[in-house]
C-alpha cells in the first residue's frame, strides 16, 4: 500500500513538472513574439503565434529610413474638436482634436497586412487626467477600431492613416489594453469641420 502511494506521488509531481514545463514554453513562446515583432497587443501576438486572426484589427505605422520624422510635432490643419467645462468618463476626458497632417515626403505604412505608401496622417489628440502610465499601453478608438495611443502631456495621442475611419458622427473612445469591454466613449460624435482628404 504505501508503495502504491509513493509511485502515485511520483506520477503526480512528474505531471506537475510536465505543466510548469509547458507554461515556461509558453511564456518564452510570447516572449520571443514581442521581441521579433515590437511592440503589439498580447493578443496580437498570440494569435500570430497561434496562426488565428487577429481579434481587431489595428494600424500600426511602420516607418522607411526616409520617413523617421516626428509625428507628433508636425503642424496640422484641426478638422474636428470638442471640449467641456466638465470631465467625462472615468479618464477625466475635458477635450478631443483631429488635426489632418500633410507629411514631409511619403511614409511606408502596413494596414491590415498590406504595406501601402501614405502622404498624409491623422492625429488625434484626446485631453484628460487620468491616463497613468501603465504596461499594457492605451488605445484609441473610432467606432469599434482601435488604434495604439500614445501617453502624452495632453492625455493620449493617435494616428490614423485610414481617413474612411473619420466620418460624421463616428464615437471616439479610449481604453487600457485593446479589449472592447473596457472601452470608454465620449458623449459626442464627430462634427468634421472638413472630410479627411484621401
Amino acid at each position: 500500500m504505501g508503495r502504491e502511494k509513493r509511485q502515485s506521488t511520483r506520477v503526480i509531481r512528474s505531471l506537475a513538472l510536465l505543466a510548469l514545463a509547458i507554461a515556461f514554453t509558453l511564456v518564452i513562446s510570447i516572449s520571443t513574439g514581442f521581441a521579433s515583432r515590437g511592440f503589439q497587443p498580447l493578443k496580437n501576438v498570440v494569435a500570430q503565434i497561434f496562426g488565428t486572426e487577429t481579434p481587431y484589427p489595428t494600424v500600426t505605422p511602420v516607418p522607411t529610413e526616409e520617413g523617421l520624422f516626428d509625428l507628433y510635432s508636425l503642424d496640422g490643419e484641426a478638422i474636428a474638436q470638442w471640449s467641456s467645462a466638465e470631465a467625462v468618463t472615468s479618464f477625466k476626458v475635458t477635450a478631443y482634436q483631429i488635426e489632418e497632417l500633410t507629411l514631409p515626403h511619403p511614409m511606408e505604412v502596413t494596414l491590415d497586412g498590406e504595406t501601402v505608401d501614405v502622404d498624409k496622417t491623422w492625429r488625434i489628440t484626446i485631453t484628460g487626467t487620468g491616463f497613468p502610465v501603465l504596461s499594457l499601453g492605451y488605445y484609441i478608438w473610432i467606432d469599434d477600431i482601435n488604434v495604439p495611443a500614445a501617453e502624452t502631456a495632453p492625455g493620449l495621442v493617435g494616428f490614423v492613416f485610414e481617413p474612411s475611419m473619420l466620418r460624421e458622427g463616428a464615437k471616439l473612445g479610449m481604453s487600457y489594453t485593446d479589449w472592447i469591454g473596457l472601452r470608454q466613449q465620449l458623449p459626442v460624435g464627430l462634427d468634421l469641420k472638413k472630410n479627411p482628404a484621401p
